[in-house]
């Protein structure tokens, strides 16, 4: 780890100077502990945004299939009609030749 290595080295240069290495030892150690606490927020904020995904996706995938079936819903009610029992597609001379038009059956013009 980085900071291990810079504790050694800041160790090396105070002891090798002969001078009182506590306050350096206090600070090595101070800074081990911010670090510690750092990789635990990190670990913790990941693991947050991590169940927020989560949630969001859950969140997308029912928004979506709640559309699906809103969706389905009306197409097979706009398609279907009360009492729609038949489709017929013709073109608009076909459908105009017709001598008479069911109630029940929905004509879709071609062309």
């Amino acid at each position: 780890m980085a900071v291990d290595n810079l504790a050694r080295a800041l160790s090396l240069a105070a002891s090798s100077g002969g001078g009182d290495t506590t306050k350096l030892e206090e600070s090595i150690n101070t800074l081990k502990e911010d670090v510690s606490t750092l990789e635990t927020n990190l670990e913790n904020n990941t693991n947050n945004l991590q169940t927020n995904i989560d949630t969001l996706e859950n969140n997308v995938d029912t928004e979506v299939s709640s559309l699906r079936q809103y969706v389905d819903e009306k197409v097979t009610a706009a398609v279907m009609g009360d009492g729609i029992t038949n489709i017929v597609q013709l073109t608009k001379a076909q459908y105009d030749d017709l001598e008479e038009k069911d109630s029940k059956t929905l004509y879709l013009i071609l062309g």
